[in-house]
């Protein structure tokens, strides 16, 4: 049995559009293991520039071995 913690933060954008098309994701992310399974809960946290609209979204995840 575990329990896991994250945080991951993704950044793209485009040469050129750079200020148009620049953004950061920030998602923090638990997961439970126990077993051969696996449970994630992820919070996706759009950070964009103003022209672009902010999206957020909640992914549930289980995993288990075949």
């Amino acid at each position: 049995k575990s329990f896991l913690c994250m945080i991951e933060i993704t950044s793209s954008g485009s040469i050129g559009h750079l200020r148009d098309d620049f953004m950061v994701d920030i998602i923090p992310k638990l997961e439970l293991a126990f077993g051969g399974t696996r449970v994630r809960l992820e919070f996706d946290i759009g950070v964009m520039q103003e022209e672009n609209n902010d999206q957020k979204s909640i992914g549930l995840y289980v995993q288990t071995a075949l």
